[in-house]
């Protein structure tokens, strides 16, 4: 859920400052890439907190970010650029897929960089958990819900495009 907070707070702020010139398209495309490569990212690491299972939640959360956002240029991008389906089609492999793994590769680099000092500066400040206390018992799963619901979505509007019906 932290994750989550923290994607639709600087996804906002992007916004209003001008650091993202796309206005309301760019604030859901930059919440829907960041949550599903944070999210998946938090909630792998949260049952292996360790260096390893931090990697891993970063690897996995880079490939479903980048196919997640296939799946959404593929819808999003006609309604923004007035392009039909088929030339996004075209776009896809040559121009989404390259820029969203590099984004995404990025990512991951920077957070295995930065992840001893930030996981010391949390422990300082006693915003993480021991590890025995990390079970999640008690904690609500709202971050699980948010996911599949984007899940969801996601899925619903392929069958709608599927079906003609956007």
């Amino acid at each position: 859920m932290a994750a989550f907070i923290v994607t639709v707070i600087v996804s906002f702020a992007q916004m209003i400052t001008g650091v993202s010139q796309t206005a309301h398209i760019g604030l859901l495309m930059n919440i829907i890439a960041s949550t599903a490569f944070c999210c998946t990212a938090a909630l792998i690491y949260k049952r292996k907190r360790t260096f390893n299972g931090a990697l891993l939640g970063l690897i996995i959360g880079g490939i479903v970010a980048t196919a997640v956002m296939m799946m959404w240029n593929y819808i999003i991008t006609p309604l923004f650029l007035n392009i039909t389906r088929e030339q996004v089609v075209v776009l896809l492999l040559p121009g989404f897929l390259p820029f969203n793994l590099i984004s995404n590769g990025l990512n991951i680099v920077f957070s295995i960089l930065l992840y001893k000092r930030i996981k010391v500066v949390l422990k300082a400040a006693r915003m993480m958990p021991k590890i025995e206390d990390a079970d999640g018992e008690g904690q609500s799963h709202m971050g699980i819900i948010l996911s599949a619901t984007f899940v969801v979505a996601t899925i619903l509007l392929w069958v709608l495009i599927i079906f003609g019906v956007i």
